[in-house]
């Protein structure tokens, strides 16, 4: 298996930079459930260039948009 990319909520600059400099392309901003985000990535509505359609900062009880707590 080879990661070409990744399709998230939030990434700190840290692993924005381990991941480019890796090859690995991040499209961050992604909100919704795992289908929906695959679904608008497969319909070319998120790039790694920045917000897009159906692409927003996720804000939720467990994303706040800085990162991704463990549930208890």
């Amino acid at each position: 298996w080879t990661c070409r990319g990744v399709l998230t909520g939030y990434s700190g600059p840290k692993a924005l930079q381990t991941l480019a400099t890796a090859g690995i392309e991040v499209i961050p901003n992604c909100s919704g459930t795992v289908r929906e985000t695959l679904e608008k990535f497969r319909q070319g509505q998120l790039s790694s260039g920045g917000l897009s359609d159906g692409c927003a900062p996720a804000q939720s009880p467990t994303n706040r948009g800085t990162a991704v707590e463990r549930p208890r």
